[in-house]
């Protein structure tokens, strides 16, 4: 049997980590601290998309271009935002807004679903712009 001694004149040694568990450490702690930066935008974004859904639920369109126009400063590249937008100006009933709302499309690929969501609203003159692939 092996007998453990102490003697306290004796300091033990410092554990030292392997250097790949710090560098983890490091990446980890720095993303950790990168999305608390972001995360308080992308929140005021998800709450101004939900207003936006919601004032175009009521007919509000005005307010739900509104709401949209901020989502999209914060995340200017949302497909599903400048799809929103889009229907939403295609759903006002002023007819110099439709373009602007087919400026949304530009390069953006719609699924069926989307494209019958979309086709509801969106004048018929417009329609011819989209191929059925």
């Amino acid at each position: 049997m092996v007998e453990i001694t102490y003697d306290p004149s004796k300091p033990l040694k410092p554990h030292s980590y392997p250097w790949w568990v710090l560098l983890f450490t490091v990446v980890l702690i720095s993303c950790v601290v990168y999305a608390l930066f972001l995360s308080p935008q992308y929140l005021v974004a998800a709450k101004d998309f939900k207003n936006g859904i919601e004032a175009y639920n009521k007919k509000d369109f005005a307010s739900s271009i509104s709401h949209f126009e901020e989502v999209l400063k914060i995340t200017p590249t949302s497909k599903t935002t400048k799809i929103a937008i889009a229907k939403s100006y295609f759903a006002n009933k002023d007819k110099k807004d439709d373009e602007l709302g087919l400026r949304y499309l530009e390069g953006i690929k719609l699924g069926k679903s989307r494209y019958a969501d979309l086709k509801e609203v969106m004048p018929i003159e417009y329609q011819q712009y989209f191929s059925k692939k």
